[in-house]
């Protein structure tokens, strides 16, 4: 090398480093790769041979190149040396466009999507959006708090989906409503009974996790559920754009609030009891409910419940 000029001397160097992080790369991706392509129940079997021949690689090859060194010339050993290592560089190369060595997909979080042991068909059919009957949801759900999971967050159908449908859709309204009764009457039993061995905190942080998931899900559900009512007030003569403070205390008076922030042992007793009240509101008032053309046919005056 002495008897070369300093410019080849900074040629050698600068192939080297160019070089180096090529052959780390090489290094570094393999294992992962090889996690992508390789059986579940053998990956390690699979990473060990390939550890196992990066060590003999490592141990032979400063040997071989040593040898090639002193048959040929240090600068043959060095360049053969580069070329290899650009040679592997460019092997491994097309890997970039395979789908499989891209970014992992995002892992569908667990509130929408079937768990083991669950009845997929049902969950599929609740996330779809779809009416199941509540006696099941709620069984899904509550299986799903014991384990610590989310409860089932449903696709929210668009308003022009429903628009044919909303005899259908209210056509249940009345047992969903008294079902629901039933469930709030039955946890109220239990959280107010001071013989219960019920531990109120421990419930309320089930509950806490399994109404939350994933930050973007629920945003994204919150507000396709807005657009649903906003475009069924905008169709059905409720005039949104002019009657936005009217909307909002029509709102206020039909759906007070329940409770503020996360479920405490203080709050869960009178949030059960509100949405109680709420929720058995509306199960008298759809119990009271005629159609307007029978009353009509009748000779009546209709009734309009408040």
């Amino acid at each position: 090398l002495a008897s070369r000029s300093p410019h080849h001397l900074h040629t050698i160097h600068r192939c080297s480093f160019l070089r180096f992080p090529l052959t780390v790369f090489s290094q570094l991706t393999t294992g992962p790769m090889l996690d992508v392509i390789a059986p579940e129940d053998k990956l390690g079997l699979i990473q060990g041979l390939n550890n196992s021949a990066m060590n003999f690689g490592m141990a032979v090859a400063p040997w071989l190149f040593g040898i090639l060194a002193d048959t040929t010339t240090t600068n043959i050993s060095i360049w053969t040396g580069i070329g290899v290592s650009f040679l592997a560089g460019a092997i491994n190369a097309p890997l970039i466009w395979r789908p499989e060595m891209g970014p992992p997909p995002k892992k569908i979080p667990s509130e929408l999507r079937p768990l083991p042991d669950e009845d997929e068909s049902m969950v599929e059919k609740a996330l779809a959006g779809s009416y199941i009957e509540p006696s099941v949801l709620f069984a899904i759900n509550r299986n799903r708090a014991k384990e610590g999971k989310h409860y089932i967050v449903p696709n929210v159908t668009s308003y022009e989906e429903d628009k044919n449908n909303m005899e259908k859709l209210r056509a249940t309204a009345r047992s969903h409503f008294e079902f629901k009764h039933r469930i709030y009457d039955a946890a109220l039993a239990e959280v107010s009974n001071p013989n219960s061995e019920v531990d109120k905190q421990e419930i309320c942080d089930l509950l806490n996790k399994a109404m939350k998931g994933d930050p973007e899900v629920m945003a994204e559900r919150t507000t396709e559920l807005g657009q649903w009512i906003g475009d069924y007030l905008q169709d059905n003569g409720y005039a949104p754009q002019v009657n936005s403070v009217l909307i909002k205390q029509m709102i206020l008076t039909a759906m007070p609030p329940i409770f503020q922030g996360d479920l405490t042992p203080d709050n869960i007793e009178p949030g059960l009891l509100r949405t109680r009240h709420i929720v058995g509101r509306y199960a008298n008032n759809e119990e009271k409910r005629l159609p307007l053309r029978y009353v009509l046919g009748k000779g009546h005056h209709p009734t309009f419940w408040t």
